[in-house]
Order: C-alpha cells, then structure tokens, then sequence
C-alpha cells in the first residue's frame, strides 16, 4: 500500500486499517484510562485490573459510549470482580464526587460553586449540591459497591436536604429502581443533553488535533468558548446521531481536509495557535515513544510485575515503576484526557 500513490481512497483504507488495529484498543484504553482514573494507588491491585480489563473490552467491542457510562454511573457490586464499580472509588464523598462526574463526562468545572455561586459560569450553590445529592446514598459495605435507602446531602448555608437535580435542570428527575444514578445515567447520555457529547468530541478533538476547541478540555462553559463553535456543534450532533461511537467520531475527524494539513506555516497562519489552519506539533505520549523506541532498537523494556515484551501503552497501572517513562514526562495519575 505505501508503493501506491497518495490517494483520497487510500488515505480511508488505512484509516480503517488503523480504526481496526489492536493497537487502537490499546491506546484508547490507554487515554480513556487516565481520564477515569484507572491506576492501583485508587483502586489497588485487583480493582485497577478489573476495570482496565472491563473498559479495553469496551473498546474492543466498540460498545457506545453512552452505554459504557451508563454502567460506570449506576455499577454495583465488588470492585475487584466488577470493573464498573472502580467509577466509584474515586472518592466516598459526594460532592467530590459530583466534581468528578461534571469534569470528566461532562466537560464541566463546578467546584467554584461548592463554596459560592461560580464566578465565570452559571452554577450555583444549589446547583452544586443538587448535582452532589446523585450520590449521597453510594458507598461501600463490605468491599461491595451498595446504593443505600437513606443518605443526603444538605446545603451548606441553610442546612436543608437537597434533592438531586441535573446540572442546568429546574426538577428533580425520576428515581427509578431505588437508584437516583440511574435517573442521572438518563439525564446525562440523553440526546438532547449537550454537555455529554461535546465533551467527548473536544476531547477526541484535542487527542487528534493537538489542542481542543475548547482549552482547557475539562471547562466548557459561555465564557470559555470554542475556538470554532459551529464545528464543535456538529462534531456533537453527529457524535450522537452515529450512536455515540468513538471510531465513527475519530474516522470523521481523521478524514477532514483540516487533520490532511501539514505543518509547514507561511506568513498568513504562522502565528496561529487555536484555529487549525495548520497542522499543530504536539510530542508523543511517554508510552507511545517508549514503544516506539523498543520497535526500532529491539531492545524491550521490562516493568515489574508485567511478562518480558510487555508494549507500555498496555500497562494496566500507569504509576508502575518505570525510569524510562518517568524522563519521557507521563502524566500523573489525575491527568485527564
């Protein structure tokens, strides 16, 4: 293929070849993994590989992404067998773990509001602590993840309990099952909730792109806007008409005549850094270049703990020890895709 000339047909083949590859499922674990946090030091050991193992199965099943956060948000069960349940050890508390949820799915800082009205968006206390309520009634008894009958949330200016509500929303959704996440789980992938499905196109954006529509990936709000506001729209809408499936996504964006530019500037776009007129520099993850390296040398690196070839990028806990990818700067572990 590469003795053939560049051709538009050409370029969708090895797209697709790509799209198909292990080695997608490997790296997408590897990215969606930093941003759900999966590593031992939260979850220890067994947890971490549970839900790696669960989450690269998703990946490789091309399951939507509507439904893979579905089950994050309403998972039950123990940690150590269930991948899904992890979601939850992030924190016991639910106000941080109301934060979570708001920046990781939905793009969406509200930890200003905790303490005050935000000042450069439009939550509110009640908003904060209505958003918190979703998991007032979540813990763990007996290493089980368990929704609990009782459990609230009160505000901390009037004391009252507050009932979950939505980000954005005016009433308290439905509790269906005893289970206010499930309710939240609706709200959150529905089709007509923005905040989801442009969260995950300007992050796929970014990955692909260098730099996200919106910076940073995890602010999305009226006085932060994109870059190109019309083209985040209909990464959205079509992000959720495709069914919410991230090879479709990533294909539509690998195939745009924008991801075709080259890097090379000129007077008019050299100064250019948010509007994608040129193809934007951006490194190789510590992991990506490790392999790449050990590719090129044929000389392995070797993790403790892992079998002899182990490729970085399939590393099940981010953190293992590792000089190599210490000097070529990984993230840390609450880094977010």
């Amino acid at each position: 293929m590469l003795a053939r000339r560049a051709s538009a047909s050409k370029r969708e083949q090895v797209i697709d070849q790509l799209l198909a590859s292990p080695e997608f499922v490997d790296f997408w674990t590897l990215k969606f993994g930093d941003l759900l946090a999966i590593n031992s030091k939260k979850l220890g050991d067994d947890g971490a590989r549970a839900y790696h193992t669960w989450f690269r199965q998703q990946i490789a099943d091309n399951v939507p992404l509507d439904r893979v956060v579905r089950e994050l948000l309403t998972a039950q069960g123990d940690p150590a067998h269930y991948g899904p349940a992890n979601f939850h050890k992030f924190t016991t508390d639910p106000r941080d773990m109301g934060e979570f949820v708001s920046r990781a799915l939905l793009g969406t800082r509200v930890a200003c509001a905790r303490c005050h009205n935000h000042p450069f968006d439009r939550w509110t206390i009640d908003d904060y602590y209505h958003f918190a309520a979703y998991f007032a009634r979540t813990g763990f008894e007996n290493q089980r993840l368990i929704q609990r009958t009782f459990g609230e949330v009160l505000h901390p200016k009037t004391g009252k309990e507050m009932r979950p509500q939505p980000l954005g929303g005016r009433k308290e959704l439905m509790e269906r099952s005893g289970d206010r996440r499930v309710a939240l789980a609706d709200w959150l992938a529905a089709p007509e909730n923005p905040l989801f499905a442009r969260a995950i196109a300007n992050r796929v954006w970014k990955e692909l792109m260098g730099r996200g529509l919106v910076e940073p990936v995890d602010d999305l709000r009226p006085t932060n806007p994109p870059s190109n506001p019309e083209l985040l729209d209909a990464l959205a809408a079509a992000f959720v008409q495709q069914g919410y499936d991230l090879r479709k996504l990533i294909r539509a964006i690998a195939s745009s005549r924008t991801y075709q530019f080259a890097s090379q500037v000129n007077e008019i776009n050299r100064h250019d850094d948010r509007f994608f007129s040129h193809a934007y520099l951006k490194p190789l993850t510590a992991q990506v270049l490790a392999d790449a390296i050990v590719q090129a040398t044929g000389a392995p690196d070797e993790f403790a703990g892992y079998a002899p070839g182990t490729r970085a990028v399939t590393l099940i806990d981010p953190q293992v020890p590792s000089y190599t990818l210490d000097v070529f700067g990984r993230l840390p572990t609450d880094h977010e895709l």
